[in-house]
C-alpha cells in the first residue's frame, strides 16, 4: 500500500467536544476576574516558589523561623536571653547550620548581582572562602542542641498569619523533610492561602473585580506570597474580604439574601484584620460607606460595630505584643527612640506633615519600582519597562465585569481615597516613629509592599460605576486577562534570569 492509499483521518466527535470544552474554559478564565487571578496567580506563584533560591524572599529567614516555632506549638515568641524586649526562637543546631549555608549562598549571590566584592568574614567566621558557613543564632538561653535566632522586627505579628506555613512545616517535620524541603513546603502553603483568600474576595465583591484582580497580581504581591511567608500576604487577602463585605453592606445592607453581608461576618473579619497587623485596622472604615444614605440609628450601630472590633482588637494586640518588636535599623548604627520621636512630631506637627507630603514626591518613583520589580536583585527593569507595566495594570484594572451593577457615589469614592491616604500616612509614620533616628526628616521610607493592603481601596475608588440599565462599554472589550498574564510572565522570566 503506497501513501495515496492511506485512509483520510476523520475528526472524532469526542475530540471536537474536547476542543469546545477547552475553548469554553479559556473563555471563562479570560472573562472571569476571580478565575483569571487564580490561574495566573497559581502559574506565576508556583514558578516563583521554585525559581527563587531558598531564603531569598523578603525577610524570609526570620519568617521561616517564626513559622517553625509556631509549628512546635509555641505561639508566643521568646524574649532574647538577658533582654526585656525583642523576640526570637530556639531551633535545632542542624537547622541552624542549614540556614547559615542557605543565607551565605544568597548573600554571595546578591553581591554578585550588584557587582561588589563580597566580604565573607562576617558570615564564614574567618577570612577563608573555603570555610563552611557558621550556624545561625547564639547558644545562650536555649536547651542543649538548639540555638537562639532573633526575629525582633517581626515578633509582634500574630501567629494567625503563620498558621498555613506552620501546618506545612509541622507535616514536613513529621515525615523527616530537611530544611530546604521545609522552606519549599512553607512557601507552597503561604501561596495557597494567599490565592484562596484573594480568589474568594474577588468572587464575593460586587464591584471592581478586575481592579482587585490586578492588585492581587502585582509583582511585589506575588513575590512575597510565593517566597516570603510574610504576614502581609494574609493581610492583603483578609483586607480584600473586609472591603468586599463593606461594599456588599453598602449595596444590600445586613441581609445576605439581599446581597449584603451579615453583621457576624463583618465583626469576625474586622477582628481578624486588627489582630493580623494593627496598622491596617484603618481598612474597617470602609463600613462607613452607607453613611451617605442617612441610615437609621440601628443601622448606624451595625456600621460602627465592625470599626470598633477592628480598632479594639488592634489596640489589644499592640498592648500585648508591642514589646516583642525592636526595629532592625539598630544594625545600621541608628538609635530609634520611640518616645522622643513622638515628642518631636507633636512639637512640630505641621513640619512633620509637610515632610510626609514631600516623601510622596521623593520616594514615589522608588515605590513604583518596588511594586513592579521588588528590587534590583529580583527583576532589574529599566524605567521604560516599569512605565509600561504600570500602564498595563491600570488598563487591565479599568475593565468592568458585565455582572456588576453597583453604584458608588462621589462622596463614597472620596471616603475610600481618604482611607488610602490615611493608611499610607500611618505606614510611613510607623516606620519613622519606630525605626528612624530622632528628627523630622523621613530617612527610612517603607517598602512599597507595606502599602499593598490599602491599594484595593484605590482600585475600587477609581473604577467607574455601571448603572443597572448600562449597555456594553469600551471597557468591556479590554483584554485584561492576556494583559495581566503577559506582564506577570515577564516578571517571572526576568526574576528567573536574575536569580541564575
Amino acid at each position: 500500500m503506497d501513501g495515496t492509499d492511506a485512509p483520510t483521518p476523520v475528526s472524532s466527535p469526542h475530540e471536537t467536544a474536547g476542543r469546545r470544552d477547552l475553548r469554553s474554559r479559556i473563555r471563562s478564565v479570560a472573562t472571569d476576574p476571580a478565575r483569571c487571578f487564580l490561574v495566573v496567580g497559581a502559574l506565576a506563584g508556583l514558578l516563583l516558589v521554585f525559581v527563587i533560591p531558598p531564603l531569598a524572599g523578603i525577610d524570609e529567614p526570620a519568617h521561616f523561623v517564626r513559622a517553625y516555632q509556631i509549628s512546635t506549638g509555641r505561639l508566643v515568641p521568646q524574649v532574647p536571653p538577658g533582654a526585656t524586649d525583642g523576640a526570637g526562637a530556639c531551633i535545632p543546631n542542624e537547622m541552624a547550620s542549614d540556614l547559615g549555608r542557605l543565607i551565605l549562598a544568597e548573600y554571595l549571590h546578591v553581591n554578585d548581582v550588584q557587582n561588589t566584592t563580597p566580604d565573607r568574614s562576617g558570615l564564614a567566621g574567618s577570612s577563608g572562602a573555603d570555610r563552611p558557613a557558621p550556624s545561625v543564632g547564639i547558644r545562650a538561653g536555649c536547651p542543649a542542641g538548639e540555638r537562639f535566632v532573633d526575629f525582633s522586627a517581626f515578633g509582634w505579628y500574630s501567629p494567625i498569619s503563620y498558621v498555613p506555613q506552620a501546618l506545612a512545616v509541622a507535616v514536613g517535620r513529621g515525615v523527616g523533610v530537611d530544611t530546604r524541603g521545609l522552606v519549599l513546603l512553607a512557601r507552597l502553603a503561604g501561596l495557597a492561602a494567599y490565592l484562596a483568600l484573594v480568589f474568594v474576595a474577588i468572587r464575593r465583591s460586587p464591584f471592581a473585580r478586575w481592579g482587585l484582580c490586578a492588585v492581587g497580581l502585582l509583582p511585589v504581591a506575588l513575590f512575597q506570597a510565593a517566597s516570603s511567608r510574610s504576614p502581609d500576604a494574609v493581610t492583603i487577602g483578609v483586607g480584600m474580604l473586609v472591603l468586599g463585605a463593606a461594599l456588599r453592606a453598602a449595596q444590600g445592607g445586613t441581609s445576605a439574601a439581599d446581597g449584603g453581608s451579615a453583621l457576624g461576618e463583618r465583626l469576625a473579619l474586622c477582628a481578624l484584620l486588627g489582630a493580623l497587623k494593627p496598622t491596617y485596622a484603618v481598612l474597617s472604615l470602609c463600613f462607613l460607606l452607607p453613611l451617605w444614605a442617612r441610615p437609621r440609628p440601628e443601622r448606624l450601630r451595625t456600621m460602627l460595630a465592625p470599626v470598633a472590633a477592628a480598632f479594639g482588637t488592634s489596640t489589644l494586640w499592640q498592648s500585648f505584643a508591642g514589646h516583642y518588636f525592636v526595629c532592625d535599623t539598630r544594625y545600621f548604627g541608628w538609635d530609634p527612640r520611640t518616645g522622643d520621636q513622638i515628642d518631636t512630631i507633636l512639637h512640630s506637627p505641621l513640619r512633620y506633615a509637610l515632610a510626609v507630603v514631600e516623601s510622596f514626591g521623593t520616594y514615589g518613583g522608588r515605590w513604583l519600582d518596588q511594586a513592579m520589580t521588588v528590587g534590583i536583585t529580583v527583576a532589574n527593569w529599566a524605567w521604560p519597562g516599569i512605565a509600561v507595566a504600570v500602564v498595563a495594570y491600570f488598563v487591565a484594572a479599568a475593565r468592568r465585569d458585565p455582572k456588576e451593577v453597583f453604584q458608588l457615589g462621589a462622596s463614597q469614592r472620596a471616603l475610600l481615597l481618604g482611607i488610602v491616604l490615611t493608611g499610607m500616612v500611618l505606614v510611613i509614620t510607623g516606620e519613622h516613629v519606630y525605626c528612624a533616628p530622632v528628627g523630622l526628616d523621613l530617612v527610612y521610607p517603607p517598602h512599597a509592599r507595606h502599602f499593598l493592603p490599602v491599594l484595593p481601596l484605590l482600585a475600587v475608588a477609581l473604577t467607574p460605576s455601571r448603572p443597572g440599565r448600562a449597555r456594553s462599554s469600551r471597557s468591556d472589550r479590554i483584554p485584561s486577562a492576556p494583559i495581566l498574564l503577559l506582564v506577570t510572565l515577564a516578571f517571572v522570566v526576568s526574576t528567573a534570569l536574575e536569580m541564575r
